[in-house]
């Protein structure tokens, strides 16, 4: 390969790396998009089940209050039947009656009240727990619509990107771009540096008529791994960088 064919190589390299990490923040973002919106969610049904919790303690103390009135329509039936009794042992029977009656008024009075109590109390809890729902759901969907916002950017970066990337595949040699392609749908890392006479990563090692070759610009796949290795210093010494 000649010294202006590998340079293009090289940076193609560069460029798909810069497609990747972009590729990379993407998925960072979506990932944290994700945990946002399970929070928003948890907070709605942490909020429904505390109106569940409610219209529960309300349905109690409705269902008492239903029942006292039914003992205060008995009462009330009693009161009238006193009037036409007709003896002494139907008074003496609807006044034990009467008694009966006022000593379940007056134990489930205490009920009804520890009822609305409860319900009273816990609806007040309702409340600065909505408070509070209110607030982290509002702190929430800020913190959601930066990441959605920063998601938007990174998705047009990373279209302009892959828009570009055909420009730097031109004058690259196609049997280098089928190699190169082959890898790079298998590994994340396809090219990487000869270091130390070996493959950088796999440590597989480099023979001496592979490292001259490699030296002269040539990319040779490493015979352990089957990466594309290439000599990082011929790179540095043309750009001033390495991959």
């Amino acid at each position: 390969m000649n010294p202006t064919s590998f340079m293009l190589f090289i940076d193609l390299v560069k460029f798909d790396q810069s497609i990747m990490k972009s590729k990379q923040s993407l998925e960072v973002l979506k990932q944290k998009q994700l945990v946002y919106l399970q929070k928003l969610k948890q907070i709605v049904f942490s909020s429904e089940e505390v109106q569940v919790q409610l219209r529960h303690m309300k349905k109690n103390v409705d269902e008492k209050e239903c029942y006292m009135k039914d003992l205060d329509e008995k009462e009330k039936a009693l009161k009238d039947r006193s009037t036409n009794v007709s003896g002494d042992r139907e008074y003496k029977s609807l006044k034990k009656e009467s008694e009966n009656l006022r000593a379940k008024q007056y134990a489930f009075e205490k009920e009804l009240l520890q009822a609305w109590d409860q319900y009273e109390t816990g609806k007040k809890q309702i409340e600065e727990k909505e408070k509070a729902f209110d607030e982290q759901e509002a702190l929430l969907q800020i913190e959601l619509n930066a990441v959605s916002d920063h998601i938007s950017q990174e998705e047009k970066v990373l279209e302009q990107l892959e828009r570009q990337r055909p420009e730097h595949e031109v004058n690259v040699p196609e049997d280098w771009l089928s190699k190169y392609s082959r890898m790079r749908s298998a590994v994340a890392n396809p090219v990487v540096p000869v270091q130390s006479e070996s493959c950088s990563a796999c440590f597989g090692a480099v023979s001496q008529q592979e490292l001259a070759a490699i030296s002269n610009h040539e990319i040779l796949p490493c015979r352990s791994c089957f990466r594309l290795l290439y000599d990082p210093t011929t790179y540095t010494h043309a750009v001033g960088g390495v991959l």
